[in-house]
């Protein structure tokens, strides 16, 4: 099991899709590194268990069009990286209970 790993970075795998949903059972995981994974299309409800994210990092995600409404569950997030996501339209009202939301 890998619930101890910290960081995950998958930057500029740019032929993903789709994440796992057995991502969420990466307990231990503080940043998840998504930057230029061009073809990813939605966040499997499993990140949204990650309570102790720190980072998430979604920059250059161009096929990305939405965000789950369960983002707020997110509450350790200090870090939410957006620049690039030329597809996402709005933002889910989860997004205002990120208070430790930093940048």
């Amino acid at each position: 099991e890998l619930t101890g790993l910290q960081q995950l970075d998958l930057s500029g795998c740019i032929s993903l899709n789709v994440l796992p949903s057995w991502i969420g059972h990466l307990t231990g995981l503080q940043r998840l590194l998504l930057s230029g994974c061009e073809s990813l299309q939605e966040l499997p409800s499993g990140v949204g268990e990650l309570t102790g994210l720190q980072q998430l990092d979604l920059s250059g995600c161009i096929s990305l069009n939405v965000l789950p409404s369960w983002i707020g569950h997110l509450t350790g997030l200090q870090r939410l990286l957006l620049s690039g996501c030329e597809s996402l339209q709005e933002l889910p009202s989860g997004v205002g209970e990120l208070t430790g939301l930093q940048q």
